[in-house]
């Protein structure tokens, strides 16, 4: 559903189940971790020095 319907930009789709454990998927509320810019960043860094690829490309 996330890869193939017309959805916004930064809409979240996960189980529709209970708790949004599993199920059928549907759109959903994110966590106040989802919205943190800085944990976003954090975790962008640490992706890059992990797979040691930048993005955009850096010389």
């Amino acid at each position: 559903m996330a890869a193939t319907a017309d959805l916004p930009g930064g809409t979240y789709v996960g189980p529709g189940g209970p708790g949004q454990a599993s199920g059928p998927p549907q759109v959903v509320d994110t966590t106040a971790l989802a919205r943190d810019e800085m944990a976003q960043r954090r975790l962008w860094e640490t992706s890059e020095e992990t797979v040691g690829l930048a993005w955009p490309a850096r010389g």
